[in-house]
């Protein structure tokens, strides 16, 4: 399970993720709480990958490969590659795939438009299997968030009601962001073990800087 949120700030955006992540070997759960998952495509643009893999990673190859960088294209581009994704797992796994009433997929999405500056966007496959495009958000502190489990969203949420009065430069108030997600997301995992671990943060400024933030588990 993944929590993802990814917010504009003054100069800049900032995406933000847990690092939990279960497998499962010989029958055992392993936990580890130390994942990044935020996938830095290139300077001007990051996405952390959320629900089923195989769909949204199909949709992070396809935003590599593309040579579009305005907010409009990339949203598009990762509408395509997800949509991609999820027929491709409905060919090589259909029992799965129709026994999946619940599945999701989707790409949180952090940029910088050439010409608009700062965004954020998500593009989710949704429970009952349609897609939903939400963004690009352009406006000063607005976000965009995704989680498969809807109380620690709530949690984050109400966390997140306090960078408002920050003030400084984009770095600073994408500090302030990762902070007060890491709070949420330490809330979260005592409802749902599923989340927690190390929370990281990519701020990308809009000219060109780029700034990796941790917060540890506690």
């Amino acid at each position: 399970m993944t929590l993802g949120l990814a917010m504009v700030v003054h100069d800049g955006v900032v995406l933000v993720a847990d690092g939990r992540v279960t497998t499962t070997r010989d029958e055992h759960h392993i936990v580890g709480n130390d994942y990044d998952k935020i996938h830095l495509v290139h300077s001007r643009l990051a996405v952390v990958l959320g629900g089923a893999l195989p769909a949204s990673e199909r949709a992070l190859a396809e935003l590599r490969t593309s040579a579009g960088e305005s907010a409009l294209q990339v949203m598009g581009v990762a509408a395509r590659g997800i949509q991609i994704g999820l027929i491709n797992l409905q060919a090589q796994k259909p029992v799965e795939y129709a026994a999946s009433l619940n599945l999701r997929a989707a790409l949180l999405i952090a940029g910088i438009d050439p010409i608009h500056g700062p965004y954020v966007g998500l593009v989710e496959i949704q429970r009952d299997h349609t897609l939903r495009v939400d963004g690009p958000h352009y406006q000063q502190l607005r976000y965009a968030i995704f989680s498969t489990h809807d109380r620690a969203t709530e949690l984050v949420m109400e966390r997140l009601s306090m960078p408002q009065g920050v003030v400084g430069n984009g770095e600073l108030m994408a500090q302030a962001v990762v902070g007060f997600t890491a709070l949420g997301i330490s809330a979260a995992s005592d409802v749902t073990p599923a989340i927690g671990g190390t929370v990281r943060g990519v701020y990308l400024s809009a000219g060109g800087v780029v700034r990796s933030i941790s917060v540890a588990p506690g």
